[in-house]
Order: C-alpha cells, then structure tokens, then sequence
C-alpha cells in the first residue's frame, strides 16, 4: 500500500493486540461462494486461526488461508484458549481486508463486526479479558529490558472497522 493511501485510513476504534487461538467458519450465507478444501479444515469445516488484535469494531485474524473482502465469517473462541473468558465467544464478522504476510502461507485479514449474531457485550468481555492479560505481561517483564515490551493499544496498521 502506497504512502498516499495509508495516509487516507482513519480507524475508528483503538486496538489491543492479543494472541488467541480459535476455529473460523464460513458464514452459512457464503458457504456456495466459499469453499474451503478439506485439506486446510477440520473434520467439522472450521480452519484454526489467531485472533491477533481486537477492538470495539472487530477483530485482527492470521490465518493460513486467504478469504476475499466482503467474506462473512463466524469466529468461535473457547473459553481454554483465554484466561479469563466465561464461556464459548461467538463474533459474526466480514472481512474488510486481507494481506499476505509471510509465504508460509499466512495471511492478515482485518474484520468488522456484523449487527447480526456479535453482541457489544461479547467484545467487551474479550477486550476486558485482553487488556487484562497484556496488564499481567507487562507487570511481569523486566522494566530495564527495552527489548520486550507490552502489547498496546495501536492504531495505525489495520484499516477501519477492524
């Protein structure tokens, strides 16, 4: 992306990036438009990914497949993969963007939430959860040590609704 570009992306929501595994699966309203091989799924049609960073308007997903803008998805975090989350966390999103970011392959998908099936109180608990957990990192880093640093909340690498 150009300069000029980047310079026209206006985030509505800060970030907080996080690192949290879960399953994806294709929206049941995009399941004849997007067919995933089963060699990348899981016996129920999921394909595992990270959720990387959240905010109040989406989330940040890595994935090892590449899904087009304007995909609708459905990503399901079990409350095992993250300290602190009640139970089973469902988000109803629709990809805003995608970027290739290593030749593994492995992709960068920024998301917003969709109205349909995303609670404000499920993101909320997940951001809660999320600042919680990079809190506790960085009370437990060595504050002498410039080479590691505590996730914060960013604001200039995703394109708007992520």
């Amino acid at each position: 992306m150009n300069k000029k570009a980047e310079q026209l992306i206006v985030r509505r929501h800060s970030r907080i990036e996080c690192d949290i595994q879960c399953r994806l699966h294709i929206d049941e309203d995009h399941t004849e438009q997007i067919v995933l091989s089963r060699s990348v799924t899981h016996a129920d049609g999921s394909v595992a990914v990270r959720v990387v960073d959240c905010s109040q308007g989406g989330l940040g997903i890595e994935s090892a497949v590449y899904l087009p803008h304007g995909s609708h998805v459905v990503v399901q975090i079990d409350p095992d993969n993250i300290d602190g989350l009640q139970k089973t966390t469902t988000f109803h999103l629709r990809v805003q963007r995608g970027e290739m970011i290593a030749r593994s392959p492995r992709y960068y998908m920024g998301t917003s939430l969709l109205e349909r099936g995303s609670t404000k109180e499920a993101i909320d608990q997940l951001l809660a959860v999320t600042s919680q957990s990079n809190e506790d990192h960085q009370d437990t880093q060595n504050p002498h040590d410039s080479d590691t640093q505590a996730a914060e909340p960013t604001s200039s690498q995703s394109m708007e609704g992520t």
